[in-house]
């Protein structure tokens, strides 16, 4: 009993340790912005850092409008098209 407890023990640290969930997370973070971004429903002040990543629920008036206005999963098309209008309004983009 003794060893078959010990297996289970190992064997559950064993697959927390190489957990890989967010191993290939994609993210891009963004800083020095300081723009208004027009949308049809309005402008927004876009003057923060933003850090989102790929497959999180997200929405912003500070996003491009080809991105979902409801809060829906970001993807790599979303977080590229993101890149691409900060980056164009003077923020400093890193995507890790």
């Amino acid at each position: 009993m003794k060893k078959l407890t010990i297996i289970l023990i190992l064997f559950s640290i064993f697959f927390a340790c190489s957990s890989s969930d967010n191993e290939d997370e994609i993210c891009l973070t963004c800083t020095g912005a300081n723009f208004v971004n027009s949308l049809p429903v309005g402008d927004y002040d876009c003057d923060y850092d933003l850090d989102v990543c790929v497959g999180e629920t997200r929405s912003s008036g500070c996003f491009p409008i080809t991105v979902s206005a409801s809060a829906s999963l970001l993807t790599i098309d979303d977080i590229n098209a993101i890149k691409f209008l900060w980056e164009e309004n003077g923020a400093n983009c890193t995507l890790n």
